[in-house]
C-alpha cells in the first residue's frame, strides 16, 4: 500500500518505525462516530457501534463500538506515538490511571450543532463533550493532587477534533430539512464556523494548547451518497463536494487567520482530509485499494442502502476498500491517513505535521 509524499509514493513499511515515544503525554480525542471509539455503547441510541461485522478486524473478536472494521484514525496516531488508545469518557474504566493518558469523548450522530443527528435520538454534540472534559479535568486535578500539574499534562496534550459531518449529512441536506429552509447553505456555513470557533475558544480556556483538527471529507464520494444521488454512473455528488470545498475553505481561514492569531501560545494544525481522500477516491489503485465507491459491509447498492449489521453483504477483502460502510472509512484508509498527519506533507497536513509539531515542543 502507498502514502503520500507529495507528488511521491512512499510504501507503508518504513512508516512504523517512526518514533515510538511522544513528548505528547496525553491525547483527548473529540468528534463523531469516525472515531467514537464506544461512548455510543453507553447510552440509548440508534447509532450504534457494537453491532457485528463492526469490529471483524481489531483483534479481538467482537465489536468495540468502533464504526469500522478495524482502527480509528486516532488509535493509528496513538499506535504510532507510542500510547494507549483513549479510553470513552462513558465507559466505566474512564478514571483513576486511565485517564492520564487521555480520554476519547466522541459519539457517533453528534455535531458542531446541538440539533445534529436527532433522528438518532441518542448521541453526545460537542458542547456536551466539552463540559465532559471539563468534569475530566477536575477528575486530573484531584488524581494530581495539584492543578499546576493537570494544567501542565493538558497544555502539552493533543486535543484531536473531527465533528461537523453530521451537520451537513445528518442536518442540512436531510429531506424536508428545517435548518436548510431557514438557512442559506453560505448562512449555514457561517452558523458552523462561529458556533466551532467558540468552542474551540472553550477548549482553550480549559487549557488546550495543541489542537489536530480534520477538515471535512468529501462528503458527495460516501457510498451513502452516490447510492443516493447518483446510483447510476457511481460517481461522486459534485454540488455536495462543492458545498464541502467552502465549509473547509472558511474554517482553515479560521483556524489561521483568527484563531492562531487569537491565541498565540496555542498551535492549530489542520488535516486537511477532503485533499487525501479525494485523491484516494480519484486513483484508488495508487495507494492500494481496488473498490472507492461502494461499501464492504451493506445491504443494497453499492452495499450502502442499509447499515453494516450482521445480515449485511460483507466483501472478502477488506483491505481493498477505502469504505468500510456507507459512510465510515475502513481499517485500512483510516492507518493511511494517520501516518499523514503523523509524517505527511503540507499539502495534506499543515502549518505542520505531528511529528514536526513534537519536535517543536
Amino acid at each position: 500500500m502507498a502514502i503520500f509524499a507529495g507528488s511521491v509514493i512512499v510504501t507503508l513499511m518504513g512508516l512504523f518505525t517512526f518514533a515510538t515515544s511522544s513528548t505528547v503525554p496525553a491525547i483527548f480525542i473529540f468528534g463523531d462516530s469516525l472515531v467514537d471509539t464506544g461512548n455510543n455503547n453507553y447510552i440509548t441510541t440508534l447509532s450504534k457501534g457494537d453491532i457485528w461485522f463492526n469490529g471483524i478486524d481489531f483483534g479481538i473478536g467482537l465489536p468495540t463500538g468502533r464504526f469500522c472494521n478495524g482502527k480509528t484514525i486516532p488509535d493509528y496516531i496513538c499506535q504510532i506515538m507510542g500510547l494507549p488508545s483513549p479510553v470513552p469518557y462513558l465507559d466505566p474504566e474512564a478514571n483513576g490511571k486511565h485517564i492520564l493518558t487521555g480520554v476519547n469523548f466522541a459519539s457517533g450522530g453528534s455535531g458542531i450543532l446541538p440539533s445534529t443527528g436527532y433522528k438518532y435520538i441518542g448521541r453526545i454534540p460537542f458542547d456536551r463533550q466539552i463540559e465532559y472534559f471539563s468534569n475530566t479535568k477536575a477528575d486530573l486535578i484531584s488524581l494530581m493532587e495539584r492543578a499546576e500539574n493537570a494544567s501542565h499534562l493538558i497544555s502539552n496534550a493533543l486535543f484531536y477534533i473531527n465533528i461537523g459531518s453530521y451537520d451537513y449529512i445528518s442536518n442540512y441536506f436531510l429531506s424536508q430539512s428545517k435548518v436548510s429552509q431557514l438557512y442559506s447553505v453560505e448562512r449555514y456555513q457561517e452558523l458552523l464556523l462561529g458556533r466551532f470557533a467558540e468552542q474551540l475558544k472553550n477548549l482553550y480556556e480549559l487549557g488546550a494548547r495543541i489542537f489536530l483538527i480534520s477538515n471535512l471529507g468529501p462528503l458527495g464520494c460516501t457510498p451513502l451518497l452516490i447510492s443516493s444521488k447518483n446510483p447510476d454512473n457511481g460517481s461522486c455528488v459534485g454540488y455536495i463536494n462543492s458545498i464541502i470545498s467552502n465549509f473547509n475553505g472558511g474554517l482553515e481561514n479560521m483556524l489561521k487567520n483568527k484563531l492562531q492569531i487569537q491565541f498565540g501560545d496555542a498551535q492549530f494544525v489542520l488535516s486537511d482530509n477532503f485533499a487525501m481522500l479525494t485523491q484516494v477516491i480519484h486513483n484508488p489503485a495508487a495507494y492500494g485499494f481496488k473498490y472507492a465507491n461502494e461499501s464492504c459491509c451493506g445491504i443494497g447498492r453499492l452495499r450502502a442502502e442499509f447499515p453494516c449489521t450482521p445480515i449485511s453483504r460483507l466483501c472478502f477483502h477488506r483491505a481493498d476498500y477505502v469504505f468500510w460502510d456507507a459512510f465510515h472509512t475502513s481499517d485500512a484508509l483510516n492507518s493511511m491517513v494517520a501516518n499523514v498527519q503523523y509524517a505527511g506533507p503540507p499539502d495534506f497536513v499543515r502549518p505542520v505535521n505531528l511529528k514536526e509539531l513534537m519536535a517543536l515542543s
